[in-house]
């Protein structure tokens, strides 16, 4: 009789996972490259870029970033722990959104994004056909939809932000149309063993 893992095999492999692990493969180079890059940063933006900037993120959200966010998230995906799909805003989007830009300008205003949206539930899938083993089994976090609509609009702004101050460090992929983490990735910074 073959038997899956039970919980607490689940809960200490994906504990075990969240450890980073040590390694001694770092380039301490890229490393200066990267702290260089960050002390002239600030030089190449001036007071009034950096105003402006600060304004576009910080600014009340509006019916029109909720309604194209909403049209943005992923359909067909498991519910959070709060068990809203994005099927139930997309739907109710009309009559929820002037409530959600409430709720969301209240978060900026106060400063005071909530923790609950950070967690998730965290679901084992298996890999491949050998579901005996914990080590064939990746761990899916799903979180609330409504904390992925609020993370959504912020990426658009940072988005904006990029373009329209042409801010494109080519070190970093994050925020970037198009772009993922492997195209970061060179063979001179890829150690195989």
């Amino acid at each position: 009789v073959t038997q899956t893992p039970d919980e607490h095999e689940f809960y200490n492999h994906f504990e075990r996972l969240a450890i980073p692990p040590v390694s001694d493969n770092f380039d301490y180079n890229y490393n200066i490259e990267i702290v260089n890059f960050l002390k002239d940063y600030d030089k190449m933006l001036d007071s009034e870029n950096i105003s402006t900037m600060n304004d576009i993120l910080s600014r009340y959200v509006t019916d029109t970033e909720v309604m194209s966010g909403i049209e943005r998230l992923n359909l067909g995906k498991a519910a959070g722990f709060d068990s809203i799909p994005a099927e139930f805003l997309k739907y109710a989007k009309n009559e929820l959104v002037h409530d959600i830009v409430l709720l969301f300008n209240y978060i900026l205003e106060k400063e005071d994004y909530p923790d609950i949206w950070a967690k998730g539930v965290r679901t084992p899938i298996p890999k491949s056909n050998k579901t005996m083993e914990v080590n064939e089994y990746r761990g899916i976090t799903v979180q609330p939809v409504i904390g992925k609509l609020f993370e959504e609009i912020a990426k658009e702004r940072m988005l904006f932000l990029n373009e329209a101050f042409d801010k494109i460090d080519h070190h970093n992929g994050g925020f970037l149309k198009g772009c993922r983490t492997s195209d970061n990735m060179n063979e001179n910074y890829l150690i195989l063993d």
